[in-house]
């Protein structure tokens, strides 16, 4: 076999391989984590300033991505980090109908529990 016929086997067999770790791997990582960076800066506002219609998304886009995107071996790590994102999306569709801040605060803090959030306000 002649040398250029290798390299190009092996750079095909590199680029293939790059490609199966990034679009199974590292996409859906990186979309979950920026969801939930969304959410934890959206949630540090006051209730009456939450963006509605970014929250109704973000819960769309975390059960999307839970059901269609995340691989196997990410779903068992949020479940190590005890993290819930279907439970959280939940929490942020009721938080989007809610009225009283008082009933928000107590959704703010399930979706915090659900997704491991920390917040950077002090109580």
């Amino acid at each position: 076999m002649k040398p250029i016929y290798l390299a190009a086997l092996i750079s095909f067999a590199a680029g293939t391989f790059g490609y199966i770790l990034y679009a199974f791997g590292l996409r859906p990582f990186w979309r979950y984590h920026k969801t939930k960076h969304m959410i934890a800066a959206a949630l540090e506002n006051d209730h009456k300033a939450l963006p509605k219609q970014m929250l109704r998304r973000a819960a769309a886009d975390l059960t999307r991505s839970y059901h269609e995107e995340m691989p196997s071996w990410l779903k068992l790590m949020l479940m190590r980090n005890n993290e819930e994102p279907l439970t959280a999306a939940k929490h942020l569709l009721t938080l989007c109908n809610t009225k009283r801040a008082k009933h928000a605060a107590i959704r703010i803090a399930e979706i915090r529990k659900c997704l491991v959030l920390t917040s950077s306000k002090p109580s």
